[in-house]
């Protein structure tokens, strides 16, 4: 890294001037020395035609903190430096000149700002009636430091990234930090394969007749850990072939392949004996620009279904093809490696398949989709020739119709109420008159109404056959009054509610149903989105801005995520208790929800214990609803609520500290900043070169 040096302007006032000699993507400067205190910073090039993608500041204890771009597309922050070294860094794409202005500021000037982006976003956004009931609380409350927390964090945080594209590190630059070889990786991988016995590899190319790129395919022969032999999928018969490879590694033919491929693997492999076949990461290309990275979650089977497949490359022990073959199977026809991939998780079951978080292959070139689409319709009727296929929501996408195992079995409804009759007799109405399942029952489990509305409102719907109220007296506790519901309910199947829900469409229970009644499924969870459209739920994630964060939130209406993740039914790792099903003998089974976690974390809590038991969790953008959150409820930071969620909160981390980082939909190489799937520029894995083996 080149030398540059700050010039004090004056007592207050800092610049420093970056002009490499080559461009970089990444500038990392000690900010000036003493300096401390509310500072403001501003980060700009010189040159329109530069893109700045993230700027932070780390200090001496490792606490990094991220400045939000400015609408001109620049970085300016009003930041309290702490005493003690802080770090800048900047990242952007071929940044040739760019500078850094430091002046003294205060935290008045920061609250004028915090008021003005408020404002702002009141425009943009509107005002919700949940954040003004929450305002009048806290006045009310005299609750003013939270007030103060909250609009600070809304200036540092908000508007949250809606596009996987606003992130800090673009696709090239992540891949020239962390998948670029330098002359240290070389030496170190060239010494391990010399004192190390690594186990062997051979290449097999499918559709090498249909499209053959001698650029691509020489990638092969430059392994640093050479391959044994390089075959044609047509004319590959394991059972005569003299191939001596302990893992074949299966590639489209048009793939370019890391030259650290197959030491990656092999490492991969010693380090996870269990693992029979591993599915690496992948980029796509355009020119030598990479344009996209394929950050895979762990084997999450209907992603792969439902979405874009397995990817471009997959390693698969040699025993594993062997016995497949035996079986009868003949995989010189197959034609692509998704086919392959479901071909051998039949065989294996789920705990033997590895994902490898490491960019292994790239490739320019999209795969067909007609012959994905084939491939999953004739695997999918193999499993039930009861499921069918339809078009999904966007283009590279399926949804997939599960079979119902009984005839219209029975669902239970239950809602947890407290006056708010407008918002009982909406999210009532859509159940009563714009569902098309007719088998169920509602309960609502009324906490202490005194509102004439809302007396009137149950009294009225106390007298219908598919309806039951139910009292509910003392502190408000949602997990025993749902237990309390499910006790008097008569459903096969329970659906939590809450009484902010709205229903949007139709078939919400159906496809609810119809995924819990799939053998290996023990919850499901539905798209809810704000009355403005935007994704309020989908799929909980560990470690997403706080324990459990909601996936793509604030992503607006027609954005599909992250590689179309909003378009595709698939395993997460948890779902919001505002719209969850279960099986009522899973119910029964776990016990219902923990009492003990009486409003924070008893959703995410049962759907932990469900995947302890051995089932999935599931969520659907085709059960779609519109939540009005918590518009019933206080805020959280009350001082009436912060202990009570203080001990919920330590009581869940003590239950699950050991899983709090197993999530089946999420990637190592993306970000824990933000909610919108941007890669991470502190990837939590190391690639074998750089750490020590």
């Amino acid at each position: 890294m080149e030398n540059f040096e700050w010039a004090q302007l004056n007592r207050g006032k800092y610049v420093i001037k970056l002009v490499p000699s080559v461009p970089l993507d990444v500038f990392q400067i000690a900010a000036p020395r003493h300096l401390k205190g509310w500072n403001r910073v501003s980060v700009e090039t010189n040159n329109k035609e530069q893109h700045l993608s993230g700027t932070s500041v780390t200090n001496d204890q490792g606490e990094r903190y991220r400045f939000r771009r400015t609408r001109r597309g620049h970085f300016d922050q009003i930041f309290n430096f702490s005493p003690g070294e802080n770090q800048i860094e900047i990242t952007g794409l071929n940044l040739a000149s760019v500078q850094i202005v430091i002046r003294r500021s205060s935290p008045l000037k920061l609250f004028k700002r915090v008021a003005i982006s408020a404002i702002i976003d009141l425009f943009r956004l509107g005002i919700r009636r949940r954040n003004l009931r929450t305002v009048l609380q806290i006045i009310s409350a005299r609750d003013f430091k939270s007030f103060q927390s909250r609009l600070v964090q809304r200036y540092n945080q908000a508007p949250l990234a809606s596009n996987v594209d606003a992130g800090t590190i673009t696709p090239q630059v992540w891949m020239d930090r962390f998948m670029s070889l330098n002359s240290e990786d070389l030496l170190f991988i060239d010494d391990s394969i010399a004192r190390r016995q690594f186990p062997s590899f051979s290449f097999v190319l499918i559709n090498s007749g249909e499209s053959k790129n001698e650029e691509k395919t020489t990638t092969l022969d430059q392994q640093l850990l050479p391959a044994l032999e390089t075959l044609v999928l047509e004319d590959f018969d394991p059972a005569s072939s003299t191939h001596g490879g302990e893992w074949l590694v299966f590639i489209d033919a048009d793939t370019e392949v890391h030259k650290a491929a197959t030491f990656s693997l092999a490492c991969h492999a010693e380090l996870h004996p269990e693992s029979l076949m591993i599915i690496p990461d992948s980029a796509e290309k355009s020119g030598d620009l990479f344009t996209k990275i394929r950050a895979n979650p762990p084997w999450n089977l209907d992603l792969i279904l439902g979405g874009e497949g397995v990817g471009p490359l997959l390693a698969i022990h040699n025993s594993v093809i062997s016995g497949i073959v035996e079986t009868g199977e003949d995989l010189s026809r197959t034609k692509n490696l998704t086919e392959i991939a479901l071909t051998a998780y039949d065989y294996l079951g789920e705990k033997a398949i590895s994902r490898l978080p490491l960019v292994l292959s790239a490739t320019s070139k999209q795969s067909e989709q007609t012959l994905l689409d084939t491939t999953i319709m004739e695997y999918l009727r193999e499993v039930d020739d009861e499921i069918f296929v339809s078009q999904g929501l966007c283009p590279q996408t399926r949804r997939i119709h599960w079979p119902i195992a009984s005839q219209n079995p029975k669902v239970s409804i239950l809602i947890p109420s407290k006056n708010r009759s407008d918002l009982l007799e909406r999210c009532l109405n859509g159940i009563y008159e714009s569902s098309d399942y007719s088998n169920f029952e509602v309960i609502v489990i009324d906490h202490q109404s005194n509102e004439k509305d809302a007396l009137e409102l149950l009294e009225k719907i106390d007298k219908r056959d598919d309806t039951k109220v139910l009292e509910f007296v003392g502190n408000f506790n949602f997990s025993l009054m749902n237990n309390i519901a499910a006790k008097s309910s008569t459903g096969d199947f329970l659906c939590l509610l809450n009484n902010d829900i709205e229903v949007i469409n139709s078939d919400w229970i159906q496809e609810l149903v119809s995924h819990s009644s799939r053998e290996h499924v023990g919850v499901v969870g539905a798209l809810l989105r704000y009355p403005d459209k935007s994704i309020q739920h989908a799929g909980l994630s560990p470690n997403l801005g706080s324990l459990y964060g909601h996936a793509h939130k604030y992503f607006p209406s027609g954005n599909f995520g992250y590689r179309n993740r909003l378009a595709v039914a698939h395993q997460v790792a948890a779902v919001t208790g505002a719209c969850l099903m279960t099986s009522r003998e899973l119910w029964d089974e776990l016990g219902g929800l923990n009492q003990q976690l009486a409003v924070a974390y008893n959703d995410v809590d049962y759907c932990l214990r469900a995947r302890a038991a051995g089932y999935q969790v599931i969520w659907t953008p085709f059960a779609e609803l519109i939540h009005h959150e918590s518009l019933s409820r206080g805020y959280d930071e009350h001082p009436k609520q912060r202990d009570r969620l203080a001990k919920e909160s330590e009581l869940f981390v003590s239950l699950w500290k050991d899983f709090l980082d197993d999530d089946p939909a999420y990637s190592p190489n993306l970000t824990l900043e933000s909610t919108n799937f941007s890669l991470s520029d502190q990837p939590r894995f190391l690639s074998p070169w750089r750490k020590n083996l």
